[in-house]
């Protein structure tokens, strides 16, 4: 999910962020930042559990003025729903905020490359 306006600022994202990731009960890891970058930064929560398989990840990425929430999983059916109700609860704060933003589905690609 991309924010479509200035409404949503970096700390805004952050706190929504971290909302969403304890309504699941996931630990968020963050500030990440890339010395390549240093205009880039992105938090992130995750499933815990022994390998990659099953999980669910959550992403928040913000590059200037552009801001991409998102979940993705690796593993079965059942993880399909958990990360569909992370990516409910992300456009419901958004909703609440009345912050407008577009949804992507799909594998596209995001790249933050030097």
């Amino acid at each position: 999910m991309s924010p479509e306006s200035g409404d949503l600022s970096d700390t805004l994202a952050v706190d929504l962020f971290r909302n969403v990731a304890d309504k699941l009960g996931f630990a968020v890891k963050g500030p990440i930042e890339d010395p390549r970058t240093p205009q880039t930064f992105e938090y992130a929560a995750e499933t815990s559990g022994p390998g990659p398989v099953d999980g669910i990840w959550l992403h928040l990425m913000a590059n200037r003025h552009r801001i991409i929430f998102s979940s993705e999983i690796y593993g079965t059916a059942g993880d399909f729903v958990r990360a569909g109700t992370a990516a409910t609860l992300f456009t419901q704060v958004l909703d609440q905020h009345g912050v407008k933003y577009r949804v992507r589905k799909g594998r596209d690609p995001l790249f933050w490359g030097p």
